[in-house]
């Protein structure tokens, strides 16, 4: 429609049909989704894609697809190449000058909005689009309005999320490939809008989110210099004291998550690291911050606990082990969303002590 206003209210409409876990077959239709995509019936949870093993005229698809830009994949759905065009930047020759033109800013947040909520449904509108999908998301995280680079921002997080989950059911080297190079070119993308100062906390945060729900997969699937950058990064990020204390805190949970990862697991120099960052925070005031430090002091001892079910002879020093002990048994004290992990936090610390450990104490109470 040419008024945007009603665009952005259709909009609206299709995205509360997509906020389901599931899309009715007559919806999936009407969203352009291909017929062989379709879920058998409206109530089953599992969409079959028969599309690998049904035989494909050739012609059939070549002449749909000379209708279609070359830019566009020709299968993919019509919404998520009205919705590419709404947050495609465009270049129009006026005068001999070329100058940029974007949608209006409504449009362009509710594309977004949409956008997000297509990830529940990645394999369907998403999958196929990560080339383009890119070059829009960097647009976003790079608008000159917060609300727009929020919304991208949100939008990314979602969309990595929704990869992690696709991959651990759908585990093979094509779909790695395509979404390490998805990665590979997001991350420079992600860190440069972080690494700015002016950036707000909120957009901070989405994206430290986002680096987080990488996934042990695709993280371990990446050149290894890429993987010490990320790190290198978040540690020097969290260390930053002229950063928002709620930018560093989720930069530490997200540290705490790559902690659990089998490779990094196995790394006690990387464990301590982490777990001394998580120690900086202890006494912090601010409740959101406590909820993730203990949140983060627990999937380090989450990794500390299973290194020992592995028989790893390494273990964390003692002065460490000390205070991560003394600080999760003071967060027992705090409020509910805190103390549920401080539990959890001390349960597997003490499952750490040895024999060696309660005789020191037992020293220090002579002395």
């Amino acid at each position: 429609h040419n008024d945007y206003t009603i665009q952005i209210s259709a909009l609206t409409v299709l995205e509360v049909l997509l906020m389901g876990l599931e899309i009715p077959s007559e919806n999936a239709e009407a969203f352009g989704i291909s017929k062989e995509c379709i879920p058998i019936s409206s109530t089953n949870k599992n969409f079959i894609n028969i599309w690998s093993t049904k035989k494909v005229n050739k012609d059939f698809l070549f002449d749909r697809a000379k209708n279609r830009s070359d830019k566009y994949d020709f299968e993919a759905s019509w919404l998520i190449l009205k919705i590419i065009s709404n947050l495609e930047i465009n270049l129009i020759q006026d005068n001999t000058i070329c100058r940029k033109m974007k949608a209006p800013c409504a449009l362009r947040i509710k594309s977004l909005q949409i956008l997000t909520a297509m990830a529940i449904h990645f394999e369907f509108f998403l999958k196929d689009n990560l080339e383009k999908l890119t070059f829009v998301l960097k647009d976003s995280i790079h608008d000159g309005q917060l609300e727009i680079r929020l919304c991208g921002s949100k939008c990314i997080d979602a969309c990595v999320y929704q990869i992690s989950l696709f991959l651990q059911k759908n585990y093979n080297n094509d779909n790695i490939c395509s979404f390490k190079c998805f990665w590979i070119r997001m991350l420079p993308i992600i860190t440069h809008q972080m690494s700015r100062e002016k950036e707000s906390t909120a957009v901070k945060i989405a994206l430290c989110d986002a680096i987080s729900n990488i996934g042990a997969i695709i993280f371990e699937s990446l050149p290894e210099p890429i993987r010490i950058n990320i790190l290198s990064f978040l540690s020097g990020l969290s260390c930053d004291s002229l950063e928002d204390v709620l930018v560093r805190a989720t930069v530490v949970r997200a540290l705490s998550v790559f902690v659990t990862f089998p490779t990094m697991r196995m790394n006690l120099v990387f464990i301590e690291n982490t777990a001394e960052l998580i120690l900086r925070f202890a006494g912090e005031g601010n409740m959101i911050v406590r909820i993730k430090v203990i949140w983060s002091m627990g999937n380090v001892s989450d990794a500390l606990l299973e290194n020992i079910s592995d028989n790893t002879t390494e273990r964390i020093s003692d002065e460490i082990l000390w205070r991560l002990i003394q600080y999760s048994t003071e967060a027992c004290n705090d409020c509910d969303k805190v103390r549920c992990n401080a539990v959890r936090t001390l349960g597997n610390l003490l499952r750490l002590l040895t024999e060696r450990h309660f005789h020191r104490i037992s020293d220090r109470t002579v002395i």
